[in-house]
Formats: C-alpha cells, structure tokens, sequence
C-alpha cells in the first residue's frame, strides 16, 4: 500500500499549469459571470421581501468556519417576521401537524 508524501504534492503542483493560477483564473471568471447574469435577481428579491411583507430584507446568523471561526452568514429573508408565533397558532388549530 503506497501513502501520499509530500513529495507527491510537490509533483502534483508541478504538473498543473502555472502552479495552480489557470485553474483559479478560470474559478474567477465562472464566478464572475455567474454573479453578473444573477444581478437582476439579486435586485428584485429584497424588492419583493420588502414589498410583501416589509421589515428586514437580510437575516443575519453565525455559523462555524474555516479553523472553527463564527462568521456572518447572509441570507434573504424568507420567513414571516413573527414566524414562531405563527406556528404555535397553527400547531394548536391543527395538532397532526406536529406528528
């Protein structure tokens, strides 16, 4: 059974072009593109949050990272503003709902 060294990885990193940098050009211009034909959406959206059911367009929580660091974490709000409240009301109109 043969394991992987360092040396291996040196040797990978050799065979790829440019040391890795076509390959990271290439991630940047999908992901470039992929943003600039979402813009519209990514316009629209808060637009229609706040439009329908207004308050905060953005819902903000932490999660664990990279190394175990907390960050941010951005999402488009996509729940009612008083979501648990609601729910308990709909649990107790109909209590299958729980099962």
């Amino acid at each position: 059974m043969r394991t992987a060294s360092i040396e291996d990885d040196a040797r990978s990193e050799s065979r790829q072009p440019l040391g890795g940098w076509a390959k990271r050009l290439l991630d940047l211009m999908v992901a470039s593109t992929a943003l600039i034909l979402a813009g519209p959406i990514l316009v629209v959206i808060p637009l229609l949050i706040k439009a329908t059911t207004g308050g905060p367009v953005l819902f903000v929580h932490q999660r664990i990272g990279f190394d175990g660091k907390a960050f941010d974490c951005y999402k488009f709000r996509t729940m009612v503003r008083n979501a648990e409240e609601v729910l308990e009301q709909h649990l107790s109109c109909n209590p299958q709902a729980a099962q």
